[in-house]
Formats: structure tokens, C-alpha cells, sequence
């Protein structure tokens, strides 16, 4: 069970995998970089990207397997949906086809999310409160 080889380490000892897993993930460096290049506020790289890639790399699994696509949270304080828009496009024109990625303003987050999921959301102060109330 070499997918487990983790589970007993210390913190430190899964920090440094994680960080090497995400370094060994040219898909997920290249996703950095374009995202340090979009200059968005307060931006995160979040979901299904680092997870899955975490769970691919301990399972010999290719790169990206499952991920369906690229999640980049940022917090801008204009929550307008066309200045949203504005940097979804961005953010399209600048990843590579085929990688699929969906950019969404936590700030926004409030405004919609009742009405998709069913139960209300807080104002996010900031990206960080996004990710922390996220799972």
C-alpha cells in the first residue's frame, strides 16, 4: 500500500511530498505560473487539481487523472459579474487548450451560492476565508 507511505509521517515530513508532488506536476507548475501571470488579487489554486495530482503521484497514476478542471479563487472587491467575466476570459485565453478552468471571485461568492447549492454562504473578507469555509 505505497499510497499510504504518507499517512504515519510527520507534517513536515507530508509538507515536503506535497510540495514535491506539486513540483514534479509540470501541468500544475505551468498552472502557477500562468496564474502569477494574471495578476489576480489574492488568488488560490484550490480543488480537484492538487488533490487529485496528490492522489495520482502516490498511485502511479497519470498526471491530472480525474481532474475535470483547473480551480483558481481570487477576491477582488469589485463584485460586479462583468468584471468577473472580464478575468474568467483572461484566464481562458491564457491555459493551454485542452486544460479547462473556471476562475470565480470570492468576493462574489455570496451573491449566487444559496441559489446553487441551497444554503447560504458568508461574505468573504478575503480568499483565505473562501478556502478555509470551502470543504
Amino acid at each position: 500500500m505505497t499510497h499510504l507511505r504518507y499517512a504515519g509521517a510527520t507534517a513536515d515530513k507530508q509538507r515536503e511530498a506535497l510540495i514535491a508532488i506539486v513540483r514534479n506536476s509540470a501541468s500544475l507548475m505551468q498552472t502557477l505560473r500562468i496564474a502569477r501571470d494574471l495578476a489576480l488579487p489574492d488568488w488560490w489554486l484550490v480543488s480537484g487539481a492538487i488533490y487529485n495530482q496528490v492522489w495520482n503521484a502516490l498511485t502511479d497514476r497519470p498526471e491530472l487523472f480525474g481532474v475535470k478542471d483547473i480551480d483558481l479563487f481570487y477576491h477582488d472587491t469589485d463584485t460586479t459579474y462583468a468584471a468577473e467575466d472580464v478575468i474568467f476570459r483572461r484566464a481562458v485565453a491564457a491555459f493551454p487548450p485542452p486544460t479547462p478552468v473556471d476562475v470565480r471571485n470570492q468576493a462574489r461568492a455570496h451573491l449566487w451560492f444559496e441559489e446553487r447549492f441551497g444554503f447560504p454562504c458568508p461574505a468573504y473578507e478575503n480568499a483565505t476565508a473562501s478556502v478555509a469555509n470551502f470543504a
